[in-house]
């Protein structure tokens, strides 16, 4: 008898590996599941987007990890905009509407990320000529 089919066994394990990160999440960060679970599609794709630049950048295709450090880095801020969302305090859906602070609105999210990737570029030209 062969073992053809063994996608039953990497469903569950993967599920389990989603879990444990989801759980990380909450423990980190404080947040409830329902949050966490919001988070974890964001932060998976922000963790394969960072394993094709580290393996391209291995391949000598898209230069050195100096060069999108600063765009990974920003990025996090879009990743981690639910948790943020919930810190700021907006509850949607409930009957007294509380306006969420400022860092949970998108328009401040996208600022602060491409503000984080502009400093970012700014202290790589700053240290363009330093080396040790």
């Amino acid at each position: 008898m062969s073992r053809n089919n063994d996608g039953s066994d990497v469903l569950v394990i993967s599920g389990g590996i989603l879990a444990l990160f989801t759980w990380g999440i909450v423990s980190v960060f404080g947040v409830p599941w329902k949050v966490a679970i919001d988070t974890v599609p964001g932060m998976l794709m922000w963790v394969v987007f960072f394993g094709v630049t580290v393996f391209l950048q291995k391949e000598d295709i898209l230069g050195k990890f100096s060069d999108t450090w600063p765009l990974l880095l920003g990025g996090m801020i879009l990743v981690l905009s639910p948790i943020l969302n919930h810190w700021a305090g907006g509850r949607y859906g409930e009957p007294l509407f509380i306006e969420p602070a400022w860092y949970g609105k998108s328009s401040w999210q996208w600022l602060m990320s491409i503000s984080i990737a502009a400093a970012g570029f700014g202290f790589k030209w700053w240290r363009r000529d330093r080396y040790y």
